[in-house]
């Protein structure tokens, strides 16, 4: 009987097509002059332009910062935040994947709270809601557009602000928008929506509200994501990764967060510097089973969300088929690789444990608290 506080974004609108009313989603929120926050790629692709398009029929001016980075450092906001108070911006849209989007956010409320992003940094210390703000995903899998989370890189680590006040006033999912995504970044992405869902399943902070976005999730991403990866023009497939992205903030918003399997791939980018997708996704395999010992309990239902066969099967057996579905998901999408692939050395083990535990936030959400000498095993097995 836990306490369940929903935070999210005031609107959540998903379908195929939705990015074309835009327009009069900004209008809605008073909006006569916008700023773009995405990257170089996509405006390169004619992404950024076609969305603007669309808009400009409502009589909205645009203005544009396209220089987002991957694991983007904290300078990305500080610059967009000159250009939004340059051209008296009255709201921002943040168009791209989940870099691009957690600018945005970090944008957003740098523009009505006093000082620095980093001045924000930890869990509830926004005291002012952001700026009126839609978010538009152009990849599945980060979720973004819906969380209460901002990831930036200060100092070369990773550091997050976490607050309601960070949420969308419009999360605008048009599975459309995904098409163009590339197969590599869709099959990460779309595994890093599945390390969502199962994080906050096996979370300490779970909830029954949780569990129902966690399975609901789950299902749709093992039965769409090797269609998305092998075809991406499969609008069914990105329809039902786009809906499985989504609802995995939904539950990490209910759970404050990931788990430890996000603590592993947060000291992977940071020592390899490898985009967030792919480090949860080479570690993946190899964290599940060891949460999943204190949460015997709960694998007939995972199991079963993810279409397995659980008739006359142990606790321990599920765990053990779980496993083996997840490494052939990973493998079957292209990315069941070896750390060693990039760069990844034993004699770095040490240092990922290290950063590893500096991910207090996360590591703590787990009911299974890995010690050093587990940490040692996975990275062993990852490498």
């Amino acid at each position: 009987m836990k306490q369940i506080y929903y935070k999210g974004p005031s609107g959540f609108i998903f379908g195929n097509g939705v990015i074309k009313d835009l327009g009069t989603h900004l209008k809605k929120l008073n909006v006569s002059r916008c700023l773009v926050i995405s990257d170089e790629m996509l405006k390169n692709l004619g992404i950024v332009d076609k969305v603007i398009d669309y808009a400009k029929a409502e009589g909205i001016e645009f203005f544009e910062y396209c220089k987002c980075l991957p694991e983007p450092p904290v300078e990305n906001p500080n610059e967009a935040l000159e250009i939004y108070r340059r051209n008296d911006c009255q709201g921002i849209l943040g168009l791209g994947g989940g870099s691009a989007m957690d600018v945005a956010k970090a944008a957003s409320i740098l523009v009505t709270n006093p000082g620095k992003f980093q001045d924000y940094m930890g869990i509830n210390k926004v005291p002012n809601r952001g700026c009126p703000l839609i978010l538009a995903p152009t990849i599945a899998g980060s979720g973004s557009e819906i969380g209460q989370f901002a990831i930036m890189m200060v100092n070369g680590q990773k550091a997050g602000v976490v607050d309601q006040n960070l949420c969308a006033d419009i999360a605008l999912v048009d599975p459309e928008l995904t098409l163009t995504c590339p197969r590599n970044l869709t099959a990460a992405t779309g595994l890093d929506g599945l390390c969502h869902l199962l994080e906050s399943y096996v979370s300490t902070l779970t909830s029954s509200m949780a569990e129902m976005f966690c399975l609901e999730g789950i299902h749709y991403i093992m039965k769409y994501l090797r269609k998305a990866v092998g075809d991406g023009s499969n609008l069914e497939a990105r329809y039902w990764i786009s809906y499985a992205s989504s609802i995995g903030l939904f539950a990490n918003n209910l759970t404050d967060g990931c788990a430890a399997n996000h603590g592993l791939a947060f000291a992977i980018g940071g020592v390899y510097h490898l985009s967030h997708g792919l480090s949860n996704a080479i570690v993946l395999p190899y964290v599940f089973p060891y949460i999943a010992r204190s949460e015997m309990d709960r694998m007939p239902r995972l199991a079963q969300a993810m279409g397995l066969d659980t008739q006359g099967k142990t606790n321990k057996q599920l765990v053990d088929d779980i496993t083996e579905a997840l490494v052939e998901l990973t493998r079957d999408v292209g990315c069941y690789i070896p750390l060693s692939k990039f760069g990844g050395k034993e004699e770095d083990i040490d240092k990922l444990v290290e950063e590893t535990f500096a991910q207090t936030r996360v590591m703590s959400h787990s009911s299974w608290k890995l010690t050093a000498e587990e940490l040692r095993e996975i990275f062993h097995k990852a490498m």
